[in-house]
């Protein structure tokens, strides 16, 4: 999971030193001074820090849950059902998963499932 986080921030930090780059550029042939983007470390930092990832007084890297939320369609057995609450919480420190979704049923009633994994 780490990886995977470490590369949605540096994806979205690229643009931003691109354009910091490209910006300075454009000034210095205009014989102007630009400020001097902020280093690759300090992006990374703070948005670790805004997600919420930094623990701890030491700043520690590390995700303990994640939680996704959604609406849209299921199709299981050859039906599609319509899905109008869907949540899956994953745990990190203690290993498990819940899902817990409900779904319109052919008859047209909700239809409540969890399951649960540890």
């Amino acid at each position: 999971m780490r990886p995977l986080a470490i590369a949605a921030v540096l994806g979205l930090a690229a643009p931003t030193s691109f354009a910091h780059a490209a910006q300075n550029a454009q000034g210095a042939q205009r014989g102007q001074v630009a400020p001097a983007a902020p280093a690759l470390r300090n992006i990374l930092f703070d948005a670790a820090n805004a997600l919420g990832i930094l623990r701890g007084l030491r700043q520690e890297d590390s995700i303990i849950t994640t939680e996704y939320w959604a609406t849209g369609t299921m199709n299981t057995g050859g039906q599609a059902y319509k899905v109008t609450a869907y949540h899956v919480s994953t745990n990190f420190s203690f290993p498990g998963m819940r899902v817990d979704f409900t779904r319109t049923g052919p008859d047209g009633q909700p239809q409540r499932q969890i399951h649960v994994v540890s």
